[in-house]
């Protein structure tokens, strides 16, 4: 299941990384129109040698691209069959019952094959070299101008970055699911077609409990934002802060710099403000005066911590969720 590429993004530095997501996305799409209206194996070649410079520009390691067609190698092959067997031609190669292998059926089998290569290699390095975010927003750019007749142009780009991120994490939750199911000496491989389909039982049940628990926590989320699911700030975690003992704070050095904002301002050079959301406590403060110090002279940094003493945002969110429950109950009596 981790062999499914598509959705899945390879961070790393390189050209294709730093282009405008909209000309990925365009030339994904171009790239797409040619494979299917390319008919001679020149033209496949002549894309595959472009696939094979952009993989090289992208510095995704091949492998990463080659594992991706370990999970369709099923219907590749019923791809190569069913041409195979009964695309006809004059030069017959064998026969039995229905099915008819001919030099022409065969050459176009390798042809669609090959074809159906492209276009899984092309897609999934489309999702390597451009993160969930980037992808969005290429989207929503290239919709803007169906703005003017009343196009959801947020809305269709969220729903598509969201259907392509929720492959990868419930094909792991497969995997996951599938290793657990193994371990209490369930049997996967063995059997006819119809045990087989028996033994997925246990392993579709728990995943669509997770897939729709998923859903509901990806819909509360999106509640949270505002009417139009817009927001007009990044929200990046830095996970965790180590800050001194109380009262040593003069004896320690300077905080370090966090990788994950240094990488973040990096790729987006249009930030001009970070607000510091940190814990209401010795160590929140401690690290939110030291980032303003450290910024302040190429951004503007605020410090908005809770107002409650001790606490954090996520003690505020579930004393606010606890509070509409409550409200909610006593208007339902």
């Amino acid at each position: 299941m981790k062999d499914v590429t598509l959705g899945q993004y390879y961070p790393i530095d390189s050209p294709i990384h730093r282009l405008d997501p909209r000309i990925k996305i365009i030339g994904a799409l171009l790239y797409i129109v040619l494979a299917f209206v390319v008919g001679t194996y020149i033209g496949l070649a002549l894309l595959f040698a472009f696939i094979a410079v952009i993989t090289a520009l992208s510095k995704v390691p091949v492998k990463s691209m080659l594992k991706g067609l370990k999970a369709v190698y099923i219907l590749l092959a019923f791809t190569f069959i069913i041409n195979a067997c009964f695309s006809g031609g004059d030069t017959v190669w064998a026969q039995w019952w229905i099915f008819t292998i001919t030099k022409e059926g065969v050459i176009r089998a390798i042809f669609m094959a090959l074809r159906l290569v492209l276009l899984i290699t092309g897609a999934s390095l489309l999702t390597l070299t451009t993160s969930p975010i980037q992808l969005t927003d290429g989207i929503e750019r290239l919709l803007s101008p169906l703005a003017k007749i009343k196009c959801p142009a947020h809305e269709i780009a969220m729903m598509m970055s969201i259907a392509l991120r929720f492959i990868p994490i419930l094909l792991d939750e497969t995997d996951k699911i599938m290793k657990a199911q193994m371990a209490r000496c369930a049997d996967f491989e063995s059997g006819g077609l119809i045990k087989k389909a028996k033994s997925l039982v246990p392993l579709l049940v728990p995943l669509f409990i997770s897939a729709f628990r998923r859903a509901n926590d990806l819909a509360m989320a999106m509640e949270a934002l505002p009417e139009d699911g817009r927001t007009d700030k990044y929200r990046l975690s830095l996970g965790g802060i180590a800050a001194p003992k109380e009262g040593a704070e003069r004896a320690t050095k300077k905080m370090k710099r966090p990788d994950a904002l240094e990488y973040f301002l990096k790729e987006h050079p249009e930030v001009t403000e970070i607000e510091l959301c940190t814990d209401n406590d010795f160590a929140g403060r401690w690290a939110c005066a030291q980032l303003k110090e450290q910024y302040e002279e190429k951004y503007t940094v605020v410090c908005n911590l809770p107002q409650m003493e001790g606490a954090d945002y996520g003690d505020l969110a579930k004393q606010a969720v606890e509070k509409q429950k409550k409200q909610q109950k006593e208007r339902g009596r």
